[in-house]
């Protein structure tokens, strides 16, 4: 009887000493949504924020703006990001660390945004000439957005080639004799496609036969 007895005991020792193995108290978060997207000019993502305790929410990119930053329990978490100033897609990562007092365990949740890149179009010359007698030239242009042309004042069966493109390209302008008796010149734009402002101008000039 006394042999059970203390079987009894080492039982209900054993099963003391797995429940304090196990912390009730541990930390833990999520949010929801997990990720989100956002074009060139930034903008306001909202994700939902469960946890059990305090925490704290940063940012890996400077600029960004979170509301609330820090708190306890569930929240609505609200991320400002500004425009990109990057030529590459960027990630942003939101961490929201939670921990507490009575626990040395912590648990990190993430909310990730993918920014689109900063509309860019450079060339690799402002100007040009080309002879009276008419001719050609080339210059390259870099981008990283689709991209459309257009000349002024048009000069009648000048040629730009190509007319339109996507990213980098080779660009082939040619014009005809200069008859007209006067020096003439025209300023050909090229613009990306969704953003009109991301431009690139090139001045091209011919004197007359």
């Amino acid at each position: 009887m006394r042999i059970q007895f203390r079987h009894i005991l080492m039982a209900f020792g054993l099963a003391a000493v797995l429940a304090s193995c196990v912390d009730p108290e541990a930390p833990s978060a999520s949010v929801t949504p997990r990720t989100a997207s956002m074009d060139c000019n930034g903008g306001v993502s909202v994700f939902a924020l469960t946890c059990n305790t305090t925490w704290t929410a940063t940012s890996d990119l400077e600029g960004v703006t979170i509301n609330p930053s820090s708190g306890e329990g569930n929240a609505s978490i609200t991320v400002t990001v500004p425009p990109s100033t990057y030529p590459d897609t960027k990630s942003i990562r939101i961490a929201v660390k939670a921990a507490n007092d009575k626990t040395t365990s912590t648990y990190t949740a993430r909310h990730t945004i993918t920014l689109a890149p900063m509309p860019y179009i450079s060339l690799s010359a402002n100007e040009g000439y080309v002879s009276p007698d008419g001719g050609g030239l080339r210059v390259s242009l870099t981008s990283n957005q689709s991209w459309t042309v257009e000349a002024e004042p048009y000069i009648q069966d000048m040629s730009i080639m190509p007319p339109i493109g996507t990213w980098n390209s080779e660009i082939a302008i040619a014009l005809p004799a200069n008859t007209t008796g006067a020096a003439r010149s025209t300023k050909i734009t090229f613009t990306t496609q969704s953003q009109p402002e991301a431009k690139a101008e090139f001045m091209l000039r011919q004197n007359a036969q």
